[in-house]
């Protein structure tokens, strides 16, 4: 299991994209992959996140209820459901909404007291700790 119920996380959004009557709506937070602080989305699951493995091939999130309260407490049935609503919303200039979860989730690492993206749990991304 990655991360158990209950469990925030976020998703990070190209902060010009936003609409100004939605801005009130994201939170600023500091994250490693960024010299200034980025503009998220909260998320949180409704059951367990796990993450599969497929031998050679990267592992992938299996799909976890989750609710996303910064839109009136919408559910989505995965976190990439999730992300494909919020980019919808909160960037509706985009030619194509969503992303890959594993560079644009964040959840909070509270041994380095600070939010890390879940790509580098499978070995994707690796950043040197602040």
């Amino acid at each position: 299991m990655l991360f158990d119920a209950g469990k925030p996380l976020l998703f990070r959004l190209s902060g010009r994209q936003i609409p100004p009557e939605l801005r009130a709506k994201c939170r600023a937070e500091a994250v490693p992959d960024s010299a200034s602080p980025g503009a998220f989305v909260e998320v949180r699951l409704e059951e367990p996140l796990y993450l599969r493995s497929h031998g050679t091939k990267k592992a992938s999130l299996d799909p976890a209820r989750c609710v996303v309260p910064a839109l009136g407490g919408l559910k989505a049935e995965s976190l990439n459901e999730a992300y494909r609503r919020i980019s919808e919303m909160f960037e509706p200039r985009r030619r194509s909404v969503g992303g890959n979860v594993f560079r644009s989730c964040y959840y909070f690492n509270a041994e380095r007291d600070q939010w890390r993206p879940i790509g580098e749990l499978r070995g994707d991304i690796i950043f040197v700790p602040r």
